[in-house]
């Protein structure tokens, strides 16, 4: 199967998610995209370690945030592909220590905060220019 396939049916598997976004829409650059050019992170905690001890921090611009947000999932990826070829091992496997599992788990949890954060940034900016597009349009008077 050529790449220029799967990406289409991986397309259309994903269009066919509840939620997805429509991938055929035209993409608003953020000078076209009222609210998104402003738009930062929300504190989103996160679910491993202490309670309130880490935490996704508020304000940081979107397009820092989603390279950061890449470089964790390529950063645990690769972990995880490395602990395979050493699982894997040929003659010799190595046991699994949880010692090289937390690490991965930890970077996967900023990873999904990090995510949430961008999301609920993502819907309070559409939000927000929703109800600026309504207020600046005049009402029915009828």
């Amino acid at each position: 199967m050529s790449d220029k396939t799967h990406a289409t049916q991986a397309g259309a598997a994903v269009a066919d998610m509840p939620g997805a976004l429509d991938m055929s829409a035209p993409i608003a650059s953020p000078a076209t995209a009222p609210g998104m050019a402003q738009a930062v992170t929300v504190q989103q905690p996160m679910r491993l370690g202490s309670p309130g001890l880490f935490t996704v921090q508020a304000g940081v611009p979107l397009s820092i945030a989603l390279d950061e947000l890449s470089l964790l999932l390529s950063t645990a990826r690769d972990a995880l592909h490395e602990l395979a070829i050493v699982m894997d091992g040929g003659e010799h496997p190595v046991r699994l220590e949880s010692g090289l599992v937390w690490p991965i788990a930890y970077m996967l949890d900023v990873a999904n905060a990090l995510h949430s954060s961008i999301l609920c940034s993502v819907e309070c900016a559409r939000s927000q220019a929703s109800q600026a597009s309504q207020a600046s349009q005049p009402g029915d008077a009828t």
